[in-house]
């Protein structure tokens, strides 16, 4: 069976998550990991720790600072590299200046460089489990989800929230990628469960009324 634990960091109250497959319980994926200091980072090392989890994956839904924040801990920790689709890049590589926009002021987030570019409907293996790589650009232009038909979920990152979609009036957004987006992703089956990446999880069905 596919697990999960959530766990909300920094000053935006992002959500990162772990999953794994507990049948095969070892290696595990870390989705967003926004930590924004050692101390909360230290609070996901000592769950996996715990666990008996080890990372072989550092998946990002988007590249916004407040999911990518703990990227550097994570490459020296477990020596992973973030992982993003390739129209995504100028995102990541423009960070200062996505901060700068963004808040108005300057944060220190060094950032590794990313390890490895994923492609849309590209599949990935966990486990007995496989995750379909879907593009859903609107919020960033190279916005994703991570789709598991076996076990009913899709981490959907800032594209899809209980009661909301992502913004698009932040720099390089678009609203009607976005609306695209959201209307690919009622193609799914209602009952998949939502992982977001702010806020309490929710379904597919449950957010229908939210595609105009």
């Amino acid at each position: 069976m596919i697990q999960t634990r959530t766990f909300t960091f920094n000053f935006l109250e992002e959500n990162c998550y772990v999953v794994w497959d507990d049948a095969r319980k070892g290696a595990c994926w870390v989705f967003d990991c926004g930590t924004q200091d050692a101390e909360e980072f230290k609070t996901l090392s000592q769950f996996l720790l715990s666990e008996g989890l080890t990372p072989v994956r550092h998946l990002l839904t988007h590249a916004h600072f407040d999911h990518v924040w703990g990227a550097k801990l994570m490459e020296e920790h477990y020596s992973l590299r973030p992982t993003l689709l390739h129209e995504e890049f100028p995102v990541y590589d423009e960070m200062d200046k996505q901060v700068l926009s963004l808040l108005r002021s300057d944060l220190d987030i060094p950032l590794p460089p990313v390890g490895e570019f994923l492609s849309d409907g590209q599949q990935l293996q966990l486990g007995g489990y496989t995750f379909e790589v879907i593009a859903t650009p609107g919020h960033t232009p190279g916005g994703c989800c991570y789709y598991c038909a076996e076990a009913g979920l899709i981490l959907t990152g800032d594209t899809l929230f209980q009661g909301a979609h992502g913004r698009t009036d932040f720099p390089r957004g678009c609203y009607e990628d976005l609306r695209q987006s959201l209307l690919h992703l009622q193609e799914l089956p209602a009952t998949t469960r939502v992982l977001p990446g702010h806020g309490p999880g929710t379904t597919i069905g449950a957010e229908a009324h939210l595609i105009i």
